[in-house]
């Protein structure tokens, strides 16, 4: 959130109350702290720093859990010259109850030595914030969320009054996972950098874990080549992170197609025996539970979220002589046919698929 008036610090935040009475919460307004381990991706501040400077009013950076979205912000955000003045409000699910979000935006503000226009108050409800009051608060705005906000994002985007940073874009690139792995004491080769990062997807989380994982190994690259997820801490976090924050119909469909390197509806409905994987499929996507969308209705699951790899026996779906619940065929072979295998061609045309994932 940027604002660029001045004031008195922290007025009117000491004994502060929300519209319920309770107090107003300062730790809220703190930035996150950023570790010394921590990779700046300068493509990134940088386009964080021109998108604030322009016209536009908004920046969303959104990604799954463990992307290193909120460290982004926050070490843009420590880091001078920038556009304007920062005010940072970390948002709860509280919020949402009449008038304390409103509140909350108030308080931040003046927790950060900003002098308010002469009578400002906070909205009761959404319905009740209009242009004039934002425009007062001349609030340039930095979203930071695991899914896409509820807001008429494609009328922004028509109008370039949006900018975005996607998990695509907050994915490691193979020299930022080498020089990850030089903060934690570990020299990884060109390859063998490369093929973490492909393994990881690039996910800011999963490189950390495994290169935490290995730091005590004799020959710590040659372990990552070897290493099985599914004991580890990679597979906690995907589980309390990912998977558990999902509904029972969704962790279902996630854990009976993590077989399949590629995902379509009809053959989630086929693994599943349900009839409504287009949907399920769509909003895992939008809640960013590491469904990448490959195009013609194709979606890939992140690399490190396939069964076998990922979860532990207790989460996993039988697979020995596991069968679909409609054309009986194993699940392992279904999928290798839906992907172009041996037995493709004979037996494509039973799967409900048509096409192809984009190239």
């Amino acid at each position: 959130m940027r604002h660029t008036s001045r004031g008195s610090a922290r007025e009117g935040t000491a004994g502060a109350l929300t519209p319920n009475g309770d107090p107003v919460l300062t730790a809220r307004f703190a930035v996150p702290s950023v570790p010394e381990t921590f990779i700046r991706k300068t493509r990134l501040a940088d386009r964080l720093t021109r998108a604030l400077a322009g016209p536009g009013r908004l920046v969303l950076v959104n990604g799954p859990a463990g992307a290193g979205k909120t460290l982004l912000v926050a070490d843009w955000a420590g880091t001078p010259p920038l556009p304007g003045r920062v005010v940072w409000l970390t948002a709860e699910s509280g919020d949402n109850a009449p008038g304390i979000f409103w509140a909350y935006v108030l308080e931040a503000l003046r927790h950060h030595g900003l002098t308010l226009p002469d009578g400002i108050a906070g909205p009761a409800r959404p319905g009740e914030v209009d242009d004039s009051l934002l425009s007062q608060l001349g609030l340039r705005l930095v979203i930071i969320s695991r899914t896409e906000p509820l807001l008429p994002l494609h009328r922004y985007r028509t109008a370039g009054e949006v900018a975005e940073i996607r998990d695509a874009d907050l994915a490691f690139l193979p020299e930022e996972t080498a020089e990850l792995a030089s903060r934690h004491g570990m020299a990884l080769s060109d390859e063998g950098a490369r093929a973490l990062t492909e393994r990881t997807g690039g996910w800011a989380a999963g490189l950390r874990l495994c290169i935490l994982a290995a730091q005590g190994a004799d020959d710590p690259e040659s372990f990552l080549k070897e290493f099985e997820t599914g004991q580890s801490a990679v597979a906690d976090f995907l589980l309390a992170e990912v998977l558990q924050a999902q509904s029972a119909v969704s962790q279902d469909l996630l854990l009976r197609t993590s077989i399949c390197e590629r995902i379509h509806p009809g053959l989630a409905n086929s693994l599943t025996g349900r009839d409504d994987a287009a949907l399920v499929l769509s909003e895992l996507r939008r809640a960013n539970a590491l469904v990448e969308p490959l195009g013609h209705s194709w979606y890939r699951l992140h690399p490190l979220f396939r069964r076998d790899s990922a979860c532990p026996p207790e989460h996993q779906v039988p697979r020995a002589g596991a069968r679909t619940a409609r054309h009986g065929l194993p699940m392992a072979e279904r999928c290798r046919a839906a992907h172009g295998g041996p037995a493709a061609r004979r037996r494509r045309g039973g799967l409900g698929v048509r096409g192809g994932p984009a190239r």
